[in-house]
Formats: structure tokens, sequence, C-alpha cells
């Protein structure tokens, strides 16, 4: 009997830890956010410079406002989740989180290279909806109690070689593709290309 019990017990256990948030890796990066009985989440893939996310890099999401309302530390090469946002909850007096409907923002750390990526270096896609767990809306919101599956993809801007630096290799790469992909009739196309590799050029010169 007291055997019995001490399994269950210990299941109850695993089946809460299971539940919490990683902050058993602590972050180095990111604070830890304010929690609240008002949670979404969001899982999928995360990749920085073209390849998987490492172990104990930090992806972190913020509310309209530049509050941080989540935070998970990758743990499992590529992958992410269930990360808990949180939403402000109305009792308490502080700001907790999110409201109903409202755009969040990503940021990713790259424990490696101890760099941020953030705004147009962040690409995001929908996941594929499975089961609970919704595809979720681009750009993301935050609603209560849903699951959103959503993709991340964090780089270096004109870093066109992914080899995390922005060097001369990227400037020339950039304009091969330029010769060999644009015509008269794509100008618009032509002039951001063209807008791309000049900023290369001036990060080299500084």
């Amino acid at each position: 009997m007291n055997k019995i019990f001490f399994i269950h017990f210990h299941l109850i256990l695993l089946n809460v830890a299971l539940l919490l948030p990683n902050y058993n890796a602590m972050a180095e990066h990111f604070q830890k956010p304010v929690t609240s009985p008002h949670v979404c989440d969001f899982l999928g893939n995360i990749s920085i410079n073209g390849l998987p996310a490492n172990p104990d890099d930090e992806i972190a999401f913020f509310d309209s406002t530049g509050l941080l309302c989540g935070l998970f530390i990758v743990q499992h090469t590529g992958q992410y989740g269930f990360l808990h946002v949180y939403g402000d909850d109305p009792l308490t007096p502080i700001d907790e989180g999110a409201a109903s409907g409202e755009q969040l923002y990503i940021k990713v750390w790259s424990s490696q290279t101890n760099a941020e990526y953030h705004g147009e270096n962040i690409i995001l896609v929908s996941g594929d909806q499975t089961g609970s767990v919704l595809s979720s809306r681009l750009p993301p919101i935050w609603q209560s109690q849903v699951r959103y599956s959503l993709n991340i993809y964090a780089f270096i801007k004109n870093d066109i070689n992914l080899n995390q630096k922005i060097d001369l290799p990227d400037a020339l790469m950039g304009m091969q593709l330029i010769s060999k992909q644009h015509t008269c009739n794509q100008p618009c196309l032509f002039a951001q290309d063209i807008h791309n590799i000049i900023q290369i050029l001036q990060q080299l010169s500084q």
C-alpha cells in the first residue's frame, strides 16, 4: 500500500514539473517574467543563422509595451516549448503581461555568440495545427488558455553567406545574386537589394 502511494505521489510530482516553465536552467540574458494565472502557450522550431538553436539559447516574448512576459531556455536542439506567455491579472495592482488580442514581439539570444536578435532579424512562420495546438496568427497575439504553433527564424540581416558576421564576401555574393536574378522589369526588388548591398559596405567601412 505504501509503495503504491509513493509511486502515485512521484507521478504527480513529475506531471507538475512538466507543466512548470524551464527555469531549472537559469537564464543568462533575459530576466525571469512575472507569472500570473493567465497563460498563452507557444511551441515550435527555432533556428539561428540557418542552424538549429542550441541548448541554453533563449527566446523571450514581449507585449506591446515592451514588458517581458514569456521566456524559454532551449533544451532540445532546434525546438522550444511549451513557452508560457503570461497575461495581466486584473486582480493585482501590477502589470504581469499581455491583454487579450494584444500583439506579441519576440527576441532571441544566442548563448554561443552572445548576440541578440529582434525586429527585422526575426522571421516568424505559422506552425502546423495539431490537436489542441493551433497554427499561430501572424503577427502572434495573446489569448488566454490557447496554445499556438509558431516557428522562429533568427538571423543577421545581410549575412548572405551565413557565417554569422557581415563581411566583404556578403557584398560580393549579394552583387552576384543581383546580376543573376533581376531584370529591368523588377525595379523595386532591384532597388531594395542595392540598398542592402550599400548597408553591408557601410558596416564594413565603420
